[in-house]
């Protein structure tokens, strides 16, 4: 933080040149610059300034109350439309010459941050601050040029937002998806014989599951698939409730489900927004499933993070995800079954989450004669061997929390 008497000297300094710039203003651009509306030293650039490529306005300013330090010390400024060109003129590129001024409920200034403590994100148009003080003091918060001693209005700091004060005067709210997760059941035939493309019909000798007394079982694992929706566009129509095996709906005279997508874990449930459209902040492509038979898809982009006081961060409201992934290994299955090995199953997830292992549960006491089968019926618990862990991948990215979705 930059001691006050230094802040002391730049108003000295501002109030003794203020005069000498209000003379080439008024003589050298009299009918084409705007008025020079410094008062002391200061020059006003009000919130309620109209929105030309010179305004120099803030929608909010907002700070994560809920996160864990250092981020709870942060304080976002996020520029209103058509702001970006008098920011980057007054504060730069980095942001870096321009402060943040911390203030008390009485407009009381507690301390301002140095050049090293405040970032400006042109892609999303917001600088970021850190505040190093008492948070319990921290009321609200201006921003000020280091050299001009330039300054805005003052803004209360929130402690939270809505989806659109997220996306701004820029960005248009039909083009946010709402992307839910749900689950689906899938069901695998187990029995001497099988193959994953093939099942046998025919009695066998050996016998299926613990203390199972037929040949038959079913090993079932639920998977996660995403679905999204807007108020201009969705793909809930690829949602899967349930498919049955065989051409005609039953193997060996017996109707078995494939994937079961009906239930209580069918039911979508809202997980995470993002911006239909590659702009502004949203620059990351994400891509998912609606469901088993379904290839993936574009749904949407996602804001990508970055690094701020050695630590990562996300655009202001916008919360960390990231991509995990399991593979199955079915080597270690005790009897053949038509489970695909090596299948690579993907879940989002807030980073340092990570989802609960695919847990596959077995039913037994079904059994074939050679012309048709009765179906497992018991079930035989949680296999030791049948159990994925998940693992982070890729890049983490941010996304709309699920919370301020419509």
């Amino acid at each position: 933080m930059k001691p006050r008497n230094a802040r002391k000297a730049i108003l000295q300094w501002a109030l003794a040149v203020v005069p000498a710039l209000a003379v080439v203003t008024l003589v050298a651009c009299l009918d084409t610059r705007p008025k020079d509306l410094r008062t002391n030293g200061r020059a006003n650039l009000s919130p309620t300034a109209t929105n030309t490529v010179d305004s120099f306005k803030f929608n909010f300013a907002y700070r994560d109350a809920a996160a864990a330090a250092p981020v709870n010390t942060f304080v976002y400024l996020q520029g209103s439309t058509l702001s970006k060109s008098n920011i980057l003129k007054t504060c730069n590129t980095a942001g870096s010459s321009c402060v943040c001024e911390f203030l008390d409920s009485s407009e009381d200034e507690l301390e301002e941050s140095d050049s090293t403590e405040i970032q400006y994100v042109s892609a999303g148009n917001f600088l970021r601050c850190q505040y190093d003080g008492v948070l319990g003091d921290l009321a609200k918060v201006r921003l000020r040029n280091i050299s001009s001693y330039t300054i805005s209005e003052i803004y209360d700091i929130q402690t939270s937002l809505t989806a659109a004060e997220i996306l701004g005067e820029d960005l248009e709210n039909q083009y946010l998806r709402s992307v839910s997760r749900y689950r689906c059941v899938s069901n695998f035939l187990q029995k001497l014989g099988t193959t994953t493309s093939t099942f046998d019909c025919s009695t066998q000798a050996s016998l299926c599951g613990t203390a199972g007394t037929g040949d038959f079982c079913i090993l079932q694992s639920s998977y996660p698939f995403f679905l999204y929706g807007s108020t201009r566009d969705t793909n809930y129509g690829n949602k899967m409730i349930d498919e049955l095996y065989g051409p005609s709906g039953s193997i060996c005279g017996t109707q078995v489900r494939r994937y079961d997508c009906s239930g209580a874990n069918g039911t979508p449930t809202k997980w995470f927004g993002l911006y239909a459209k590659n702009t502004s902040i949203y620059s990351l492509a994400v891509s998912l499933a609606a469901s088993p038979n379904a290839i993936t898809e574009l749904y949407g982009y996602a804001a990508p993070t970055a690094t701020f006081q050695a630590t990562t961060v996300c655009p202001p409201g916008l919360t960390r995800m990231t991509l995990y992934q399991t593979t199955t290994d079915t080597t270690l299955f005790d009897i053949a079954s038509n489970y695909p090995n090596a299948l690579v199953v993907s879940d989002i997830n807030p980073v340092g989450t990570t989802p609960a292992s695919i847990v596959t549960t077995r039913l037994q006491n079904g059994d074939c004669n050679g012309t048709a089968c009765t179906l497992p019926a018991t079930n035989d618990g949680a296999l030791a061997f049948g159990t994925f862990a998940y693992g982070a991948v890729g890049t983490e990215f941010c996304v709309i929390p699920s919370t301020l979705l419509p």
